[in-house]
């Protein structure tokens, strides 16, 4: 099994365009990968994780709409995991990131308020 894996690198790209051969879902990738400049399409980051067995980082996930299949972009491991938490819904991302920033904005003015000398 380990063979084919290290044969047919391009294996799980043909999931995300069934329609294509091995080699046409590569080019498909590596088109979006040159778009993004080989970055994370949501935290402009290159992917950090480093594969333990050929000492280089992991590949950007491809992301994808779980209920049209569409690609949407090339994702990091951390970016990827956290949205898929939090099951691709958009209201409850929004709802996150409004959470994050409120609470963020309440410690800051608290913080502020403090070393002013306002009480």
């Amino acid at each position: 099994m380990k063979k084919y894996h290290k044969e047919n690198p391009t294996r799980k790209l043909k999931k995300f365009w069934p329609s294509l051969t091995n080699s046409q879902a590569l080019e498909e990738y590596e088109f979006l990968l040159q778009k993004q400049s080989n970055v994370c399409a949501i935290c402009s980051k290159p992917e950090v994780r480093i594969n333990t067995f050929t000492g280089k980082p992991f590949a950007l996930a491809v992301d994808h709409c779980h209920r049209t299949g569409v690609v949407r972009g090339l994702l990091c491991f951390n970016c990827n995991i956290a949205i898929g938490k939090l099951k691709d819904d958009a209201a409850l991302l929004r709802k996150a990131a409004d959470y994050v920033e409120s609470k963020c904005l309440t410690i800051i003015t608290d913080v502020n308020a403090e070393t002013s000398g306002i009480s």
